[in-house]
């Protein structure tokens, strides 16, 4: 499905950046090129993705989209884990069932859902489902 598609590319992209590799991607052209353009990950790894974009264009400045308001409100981007987590709220899954679920505390999962917030900018989980779906984190 393609939200299959777009959580697998997210995963990727995580992975890779941690290592910041970029040739990885950057080598497989136009075809990646429209996916990352298209990717929920230009909200929450912007300059990652603008520095594949970049050695795709050759040297040429990555393009002005991957840098569009609101990417820059993230204090920084959002881990695999907090992702699942925004799954799970979207769910209406409670904190007990997503710390069951992922097989951690109760306290972690408040620790993961402080971290999203703020990253969001939002103060609660209403609010983190709404704007990870505006700006199309999840489904």
């Amino acid at each position: 499905s393609t939200w299959q598609a777009k959580q697998l590319l997210m995963d990727a992209l995580n992975l890779a950046r941690s290592e910041r590799y970029i040739r990885t991607f950057a080598d497989h052209g136009q075809p990646l090129r429209r996916l990352l353009l298209a990717a929920p990950a230009q909200a929450v790894m912007p300059n990652y993705l603008a520095m594949i974009l970049e050695a795709m264009n050759s040297g040429e400045t990555a393009e002005p989209s991957i840098l569009a308001a609101g990417a820059s409100d993230f204090v920084e981007p959002l881990s695999v884990r907090e992702m699942e987590i925004l799954q799970l709220l979207a769910q209406r899954q409670s904190n007990a069932e997503i710390a069951l679920i992922l097989n951690v505390s109760i306290n972690t999962i408040k620790t993961h859902l402080q971290h999203i917030y703020e990253k969001l900018g939002v103060h609660n989980r209403k609010s983190a489902v709404a704007t990870a779906r505006d700006l199309k984190i999840i489904t």
